[in-house]
């Protein structure tokens, strides 16, 4: 073993031979000899102590020990873990059970370990550690979103524990629920939830896996700008990949405790849940409060219109997607050209958030019953300046959407 006052003293040229690989050899039982490990069995023996699901008791023993990755554990005998306090036979189980999904036990005979290019060969065995750690993490594949999240529950302990922090985090599809209500739900104090659900946190803290499910429902709910939830939830559960519809906060709850990137976000649009890309969410609300205000000015829009005051920054397929997300958008023709956001009737003329609106109720007020023709050219007699008008179908269209107004025959009347 070289000391650490040696290493700084090497020449470069052999500090570069010290990242080159080291051949270890892992003695086989069966053939009775030393085998050379492969770069997945390097890969399992680099795991971090501190990234599995080890008991307390048997972590403070790996630290007592000075023990910090698998390597090192595997090497040593079972006499010597149980001679130390604190640890009995019921965490040598434990602890054996864990090692053998990793295919790996106790007491074995490990030559070359550890390498002096330790830190070199973990992130040149990176893949292969996350795989095993992930296949120890879920050991049961296939299922759906919600089994395998809930075995990433495992560290909480009991199953009654783990429905607990599942309901919690949103992992059971529900969205999640405060600590308050869980407590309350399931007859225990907020602190005892709190406990329980720090549990699974903390396991997380440096473990770098993303499961296989996960990966594929966050590739599949990652919108190309912006979709409504509910949609994507849909969309989810008739793939199979949610037992039920999978509220999306239990994926971004994943997300955050795996400490992984967050793909979207979910924003609320009058009530509405909307999926956006982060990249994309100040220009998707800024498109949506800039719609509703030309609406306000104008009344009825000409999509193409819009798209064009937006200078190119979207396209017109693009807002046929985004408009109809808020909840009060209505197209006003059949061929999807001219759109309004639906006001808030007030039975006071005037009052409404929609000009057009307001001049249609002052002129029908005052003349009676008017043509579409006549009443377009009042219109524009009043607002000369105000763009390209709506055509006659689609004034006549927001004639029928105004309570009280009715089209008969061509002509516009007020319902007394």
């Amino acid at each position: 073993m070289i000391s650490h006052r040696v290493r700084e003293q090497r020449p470069p040229a052999i500090e570069r031979l010290a990242c080159d690989p080291v051949e270890i050899r892992i003695f086989d039982a069966s053939r009775n000899e030393m085998t050379k490990a492969g770069d997945e069995v390097i890969g399992r023996l680099s795991i971090r102590l501190r990234d599995l699901l080890l008991p307390s008791r048997v972590r403070a023993c790996a630290e007592k020990l000075g023990m910090e990755r698998v390597g090192d554990l595997v090497q040593v005998p079972t006499d010597t873990l149980l001679a130390q306090q604190n640890f009995g036979h019921r965490s040598l189980r434990v602890l054996k059970r864990i090692l053998s999904r990793l295919g790996l036990g106790l007491g074995l005979r490990v030559e070359g370990w550890p390498p002096a290019n330790l830190s070199v060969l973990s992130r040149q065995s990176s893949d292969s550690a996350r795989n095993a750690l992930r296949r120890m993490l879920i050991p049961q594949g296939g299922g759906t979103l919600e089994d395998e999240l809930r075995q990433l529950t495992a560290p909480a302990g009991s199953p009654r524990n783990m429905s607990i922090a599942a309901q919690c985090l949103g992992w059971d599809g529900g969205g999640g629920v405060t600590l308050a209500v869980v407590g309350r739900l399931r007859r225990i104090s907020r602190q005892r939830a709190s406990q329980i659900v720090k549990r699974v946190r903390r396991q997380y803290q440096h473990a770098s896996i993303l499961p296989p499910r996960l990966e594929r429902c966050l590739r599949a709910a990652t919108p190309r700008l912006a979709e409504g939830a509910g949609v994507i939830e849909d969309r989810l559960h008739r793939a199979g990949e949610t037992r039920r519809r999978f509220r999306l906060e239990g994926l971004l709850t994943a997300v955050e405790v795996l400490h992984l990137p967050a793909p979207f976000e979910i924003i609320h649009i009058a009530g509405n849940r909307v999926v956006v890309r982060p990249e994309k969410r100040t220009f998707v609300l800024t498109a949506l409060a800039c719609a509703m205000r030309t609406v306000s000015r104008a009344g009825a829009v000409s999509i193409s219109d819009f798209a064009r005051m937006l200078r190119n920054d979207c396209s017109v397929m693009d807002l046929e997607d985004l408009l109809p997300l808020h909840p009060r958008f209505e197209w006003l023709d059949d061929s999807k050209t001219w759109f309004w956001f639906r006001p808030i009737f007030s039975p006071t003329p005037g009052r409404m958030r929609n000009r057009l609106v307001n001049e249609i109720s002052k002129f029908v007020s005052a003349a009676g019953p008017i043509h579409p023709g006549e009443l377009l050219s009042l219109i524009q007699r009043m607002q000369p300046n105000r763009g390209s008008p709506p055509p006659g179908s689609v004034l006549l269209e927001v004639c029928r959407r105004i309570p009280g107004y009715s089209v008969r025959e061509g002509t516009i009347i007020r319902i007394e």
